[in-house]
């Protein structure tokens, strides 16, 4: 799942997963920060002391709750936040750091922004917000900081197959779907509501474009569309077995438990590492497809960097 958007009463809620630079999101989510102020509750960052030691302008209420001047949002925007709040209230910095106590839920927000379990959720009322989100998720699917400009520049498009009005909508990018070029990305996306609908996303010259691409189920192109069903195919036939075999399963699911552990994890990150560099100190054969590999990594980062001006990462 790229993007959850539910709306169960009035206000909108986005659930996507953590990203290391989720926090430059609040810049295309704010429009004017002049009256109002940022509340940080429970707030953990990568930089420790980072309000002190950039002297911004900040109110602590205690040791769980801090105000922050609206008009210092590029010092939030730049920071690496693993957990806690970030709400935008409509209420001065000067007026909040005269009261002693503070109940968030009271004051009139633009938006919350919550960080935990490796997840973010973001509350709002402007349906617009929910273009927006998308557009920084898709952006940073393609290996980009986004900044303000390019949302900008994608989520106007994203109107006409974003039903905004809906209580639910997910949206996922189709497997296998990303081609980046020296002069184009294309990639597919699928928006479900009560039905599941496809659409490609091309950027070329500067501009995005958007077509739908129900009839190819996603598919970008014909090689595309045989992957997809070559993929769709092996995986049916796997749930099958699992069915029919109940040990697999479980193996299935003690391997997916295992996966979740952070050690257990990196020594099968370096074990690969090693064995891959065994296998090119042994094989000439391999050390040619291990190169032309990342070659191929290094003309999508030129690519990218070509396409959108250097906002790589």
């Amino acid at each position: 799942m790229l993007l959850e958007i539910t709306k169960p009463q009035g206000e909108y809620i986005a659930e996507f997963s953590y990203d290391p630079w989720v926090s430059k999101i609040i810049l295309c989510l704010t429009n004017n920060e002049e009256f109002k102020s940022f509340v940080l509750e429970n707030y953990i960052s990568a930089n420790k002391n980072f309000l002190e030691l950039k002297n911004v302008l900040h109110h602590r209420i205690n040791d769980n709750l801090i105000i922050l001047d609206g008009k210092e949002i590029n010092f939030i925007a730049n920071d690496n936040i693993f957990l806690g709040k970030i709400t935008l209230v409509s209420e001065s910095f000067s007026s909040l750091r005269l009261k002693t106590e503070i109940n968030t839920s009271l004051l009139p927000q633009d938006y919350t922004m919550e960080i935990k379990n490796n997840k973010v959720e973001i509350t709002y009322r402007n349906p617009v917000y929910s273009l927006k989100i998308l557009s920084f998720l898709l952006l940073r699917k393609i290996g980009i900081i986004p900044s303000e400009i390019h949302i900008e520049s994608l989520y106007p498009s994203l109107f006409e197959v974003i039903p905004l009005d809906s209580k639910f909508v997910r949206v996922d990018i189709v497997k296998f779907s990303r081609y980046i070029l020296p002069h184009k990305v294309t990639f597919s996306i699928s928006v479900s509501t009560d039905t599941t609908n496809y659409y490609s996303l091309v950027y070329s010259k500067g501009k995005w474009r958007i077509r739908s691409s129900n009839f190819q189920k996603g598919a970008v192109n014909q090689f595309h569309k045989f992957i997809l069903n070559l993929y769709h195919s092996i995986t049916e036939l796997w749930e099958k077995t699992l069915e029919k075999w109940k040990w697999l399963n479980t193996i299935q699911q003690f391997l997916k438990q295992v996966r979740k552990k952070k050690l257990v994890k990196m020594f099968f990150i370096l074990a690969s590492i090693g064995f891959l560099t065994y296998l090119m100190l042994k094989s000439k054969l391999v050390f040619i497809l291990v190169t032309m590999y990342f070659l191929y990594l290094l003309l999508i980062r030129i690519s990218l960097y070509i396409n959108f001006k250097g906002k790589v990462i």
